[in-house]
């Protein structure tokens, strides 16, 4: 099932202290049109497969447990950072 944009479901896994919030506000400018989906890790917790099915992009503090939620036809994608470069 291919979403309103015609692409796989995007799925963006924000870590804390990793630019997610950057990520997030890229995503919303890049894709126009897309139907977004921004929640909580509770929020998730509580959602349900045919509600997150729906959106073309999915982001927030997901977990390996939510995406079973999410379109089987998904493209997941998190950023790392190197904790040195959040002391120096």
């Amino acid at each position: 099932m291919l979403g309103q944009c015609g692409r796989p479901q995007i799925i963006f896994l924000h870590i804390a202290k990793t630019a997610g919030t950057s990520i997030n506000r890229y995503l919303n400018i890049a894709i126009p049109g897309s139907a977004i989906c921004h929640k909580s890790a509770e929020e998730f917790d509580d959602a349900e497969k045919c509600e997150l099915e729906k959106f073309d992009i999915v982001q927030g503090h997901i977990s390996k447990i939510h995406l079973k939620k999410m379109r089987d036809d998904r493209f997941v994608f998190t950023f790392l950072r190197n904790p040195v470069d959040r002391v120096s």
